[in-house]
């Protein structure tokens, strides 16, 4: 026979379940978005410890975010070819595409012989 905690925990996780579906079993690219926003969320108030439950919950959602995430081919793809990049170079692409939504124009940081290269 089962317990009343039991039946409690089943029936309160069925209730969570319920309502984190589309974050917890992401289909679409509207639930990948809410997941992340959401994960986000949980990062600001979730304590370092290993005692508050958010970060189980954070460990669940990540997971479905990674699950997600690995049957996307434009990721897949971005991610095999980020393996093979140099680190370096890398690095620089990513500061130089920052740039310009920051408001400066890559020129001004370009080095002067580079610059007359392109």
């Amino acid at each position: 026979m089962k317990s009343t905690r039991q039946k409690v925990l089943t029936d309160s996780f069925r209730v969570f379940a319920s309502q984190a579906k589309p974050i917890l079993h992401i289909h679409t690219n509207s639930d990948y978005e809410d997941a992340l926003e959401f994960i986000e969320y949980l990062f600001d108030i979730a304590e370092d410890s290993h005692n508050d439950p958010l970060n189980d919950l954070i460990t669940i959602i990540s997971n479905s975010i990674e699950e997600y995430e690995s049957n996307q081919e434009e990721l897949v793809k971005f991610e095999q070819e980020a393996q093979t990049m140099d680190p370096n170079i890398s690095m620089l692409r990513t500061l130089l595409n920052q740039l310009p939504n920051a408001g400066y124009g890559q020129k001004r940081f370009i080095p002067s012989f580079l610059a007359n290269a392109t």
